[in-house]
């Protein structure tokens, strides 16, 4: 993997007009995006961009940025909306704590994320129905190995090709088999294979309705209704669905406590747990999306719109989280700090740790400019 300075060296100089894109489309992975940009315009003036992009193994901070720039989307704004619109960490950014004021935290300044890669799966419904609707189709962001079935169709998703068998991938089976075939064969072709796993298709439209929603939603107040649900459950069944759904009260049990003390010790919002791993238990529990929501609103939770923190990220902070809302307009970042943490000032701290630091700023140290 190239360090990301040399992965900035490389991108930096190389620039892409949204005048030779086409439009990106609802739910299209940001692979998808990228090759299908490439298939209808390769040879177009400002593409070796995206061209690189293609020599990535997965696509991070940095390629997510070029993107986002290309499409004219530039800054923080640009970079959280095309996370939040076209990758599945969307999941991860949706369930907020009470305390995080920015969308995806530090991702914007970090470099250690994989927000997309190469391998793909399709629903040749989807295929067929787009081919009616646009005339062509892509790859969408909802695919294997995290999510089995299609939401819409409740057909399963295909992760080889059904002509030859190849998994889509960025070497095996490359993306633009989507517009140019395999073998003289097109995915439109393909023959549906009905799904008969009801907890696939909960899962799948759970975690579609989690993505379309206007509003963050409480992390804290979701571990707690698991909890609750799990417990009112468990008491109408018995035997090995019974064990199941205990254990899985015991561990938001365990969570919920994990959680009372990091707030008590720890404001900086950073939450490692995965939430798209949490959704198989929503989907579980839950019957649909309204009875989340039902549930969520009992916790009496502020609902913030869902692009109400994509100009802002967390600047710093390991104890106690920093943040920075940019204002594109005029070219400003304002910074602050909600919730101040006691323990970030203890010698012991991170946050301490790291005031000792000496650091060296070009902007006001004219040797080192």
């Amino acid at each position: 993997m190239l360090a990301l300075s040399s992965r900035l060296f490389g991108l930096s100089k190389l620039q892409l007009s949204s005048t030779m894109l086409p439009q990106i489309q609802t739910d299209e992975s940001l692979t998808s995006y990228v090759r299908r940009s490439l298939f209808l315009n390769q040879l177009g003036a400002g593409m070796e961009a995206f061209k690189q992009l293609t020599t990535f193994p997965n696509l991070r901070n940095t390629e997510v940025k070029i993107i986002a720039s290309a499409l004219g989307w530039p800054g923080c704004y640009g970079f959280n909306r095309l996370i939040h619109n076209h990758t599945l960490k969307a999941v991860d950014y949706i369930f907020k704590s009470n305390q995080d004021f920015s969308y995806s935290q530090k991702q914007y300044i970090r470099d250690d994320v994989r927000f997309c890669d190469w391998k793909a799966s399709f629903c040749p419904d989807c295929v067929r129905d787009d081919l009616k609707k646009l005339g062509y189709s892509y790859w969408r962001r909802f695919s294997t190995p995290f999510i089995t079935v299609c939401y819409k169709h409740n057909t399963v998703l295909m992760e080889r090709c059904p002509f030859c068998n190849k998994l889509f991938s960025q070497t095996a089976h490359p993306l633009d088999v989507m517009w140019q075939g395999c073998r003289g064969n097109y995915l439109n072709e393909a023959i549906s294979l009905p799904n008969d796993d009801p907890l696939a298709l909960r899962h799948a439209v759970m975690v579609h309705e989690i993505c379309s929603s206007p509003y963050y939603l409480s992390y804290e107040g979701m571990i707690h209704s698991l909890r609750d649900k799990a417990a009112s459950v468990t008491q109408h069944l018995s035997g090995e669905s019974a064990r199941q759904m205990n254990f899985l009260y015991y561990q938001m049990d365990a969570l919920q406590d994990s959680l009372n003390i990091y707030v008590k010790i720890n404001n900086a919002s950073r939450h490692d747990e995965s939430k798209l791993g949490l959704t198989k238990f929503i989907a579980k529990i839950y019957g649909g999306f309204s009875d989340v929501l039902g549930d969520l609103t009992a916790h009496e939770f502020e609902f913030r719109s869902i692009d109400s923190l994509w100009s802002t990220y967390q600047s710093g902070g390991i104890e106690t989280a920093n943040f920075v809302e940019e204002d594109s307009i005029n070219g400003l970042g304002y910074w602050s700090c909600p919730n101040p943490c006691q323990w970030s000032k203890s010698e012991h701290s991170t946050d301490h740790l790291e005031t000792k630091i000496s650091r060296r700023y070009k902007c006001c140290n004219l040797i080192a400019s």
